[in-house]
């Protein structure tokens, strides 16, 4: 029984632990080269890729880390794309999740494009699009783990930019290490 337990204990602390492991591995180099990774006035690209801001975020007064003046339309545009992707994940995590408790897909889609925004056709087809893309059960975000994160940051961005796999795994995993600090 306390080797079940022993050896229980070594592969929780080898999960838990996995996060810090893959940052370690980032060079100073890839860190630089994630940093200077920028769409900014790319006019080959979707309009929330070319401000760096791939979840199409409002400027909403927010401090956001990178962050430049808004576009003539409100939208914030940042100076790397990697910040873009930060902004993103900080605003699902912290503030729709736990500052305003939404914990369902229409519920954050209705707060954050609301219909006055866009048509309300619009709306329901952008809550329909997350659902298939997460496939959370009854569109309920099950928690705030960083896979259930993922699945709304790359879904929001495949849905505002028009694009499949915007936002690659390398730039995605250097955003949410940045977004703990």
């Amino acid at each position: 029984m306390k080797n079940f337990i022993l050896i229980g204990s070594i592969v929780l602390i080898v999960l838990l632990t996995s996060n810090k492991i893959k940052a370690s591995s980032l060079t100073e180099e890839d860190k630089n080269r994630l940093l200077a990774v920028s769409y900014l006035g790319n006019q080959s690209y979707p309009l929330g890729i070319r401000n760096n801001n791939p979840g199409n975020l409002k400027d909403d007064g927010s401090q956001w880390q990178g962050r430049m003046t808004s576009d003539s339309k409100g939208f914030v545009r940042f100076t790397a794309f990697v910040w873009g992707v930060r902004a993103l994940i900080k605003q699902i995590r912290d503030a729709s999740l736990l500052k305003h408790n939404l914990y369902t897909i229409e519920g954050l889609i209705k707060r954050y494009s609301p219909p006055s925004d866009n048509n309300p056709e619009n709306l329901y087809n952008y809550i329909d699009f997350l659902n298939k893309h997460t496939g959370f059960q009854n569109g309920i975000i099950p928690d705030r783990e960083s896979v259930t994160i993922k699945l709304l940051v790359t879904g929001i961005a495949d849905f505002e930019n028009g694009r499949s796999r915007v936002i690659d795994d390398e730039i995605y995993f250097f955003a949410e290490l940045l977004s703990y600090t």
